[in-house]
């Protein structure tokens, strides 16, 4: 069913802290954009029929300047200091980073790395 996983201030929802992905992905967008940008505000749905995967929609993006804001609810640099005071890195947020550094491109699925990587 539909879930609200954060907010774009640094919420996270306690009936569903324990689903690793959604601030991992929150995490890796601010990341991958050089800390110019953070997608937040993730909700959506999660499907486990056959390869498990999560549909998210309606995201908002807290943004640094000279990013021109991503609308009104652009909370910009508080947004983004806001999300990482209530983020703990998790283990895709760690397995994420290891494909970076192993020289992952954005284009390719970080799935690939060796399973004792993960």
């Amino acid at each position: 069913g539909f879930a609200k996983y954060n907010n774009n201030f640094g919420w996270i929802n306690p009936k569903f802290a324990h689903v690793v992905g959604p601030q991992a992905f929150s995490h890796f967008t601010h990341t991958v954009s050089r800390g110019a940008l953070i997608v937040v505000d993730v909700q959506g749905f999660q499907d486990f029929r056959g390869c498990p995967q999560e549909l998210y929609t309606d995201p908002q993006i807290n943004s640094m300047p000279p990013e021109k804001p991503f609308g009104k609810a652009d909370m910009r640099q508080k947004g983004i200091d806001k999300f990482f005071s209530t983020h703990r890195c998790n283990e895709v947020c760690h397995h994420w980073d290891r494909w970076l550094k192993q020289g992952g491109a954005v284009d390719t699925c970080p799935a690939a790395l060796p399973a004792a990587d993960v």
